[in-house]
């Protein structure tokens, strides 16, 4: 057997002793954890209202865009570009209103470590 076989993985002896006499890990975290939760339905009916308010300002932009650009007469842009502007304005209305239920209905999870065991307490909140 040759002196240097084995001697860059450390051979099996070596390797099972390192294993033991690894360092020690010791995590440490806080005693309560609190998670807040949200209802998944009035999340997504927030998302779809900002979506649909973000989308209708920037058609209303480019109606705007296109009326101040040319040259004849196109006060249909401007009319649209000011429907659109209302549009806006009811969606984000709404998206804040739901934002609101959405936090109002919120939902507080803490999980209780006792020794060994871990509690699930939830309230309202």
């Amino acid at each position: 057997m040759n002196e240097n076989e084995g001697a860059l993985d450390g051979g099996p002896k070596e390797r099972r002793s390192r294993r033991r006499s690894g360092p020690n890990v010791k995590i440490t975290g806080p005693e309560t954890v609190e998670v807040r939760l949200v209802d998944v339905n009035a999340l997504g009916e927030y998302e779809v209202w900002t979506w649909l308010a973000t989308g209708c300002l920037s058609v209303a932009v480019w109606f705007a865009t296109a009326w101040s650009t040319t040259d004849g007469d196109a006060t249909g842009f401007l009319v649209g570009a000011f429907a659109l502007a209302g549009v806006t304005l009811v969606c984000v209305g709404r998206a804040c209103w739901q934002r609101s239920v959405m936090m109002k209905g919120l939902t507080r999870k803490t999980l209780v470590e006792y020794g060994d065991e871990v509690v699930d307490s939830e309230a309202q909140g």
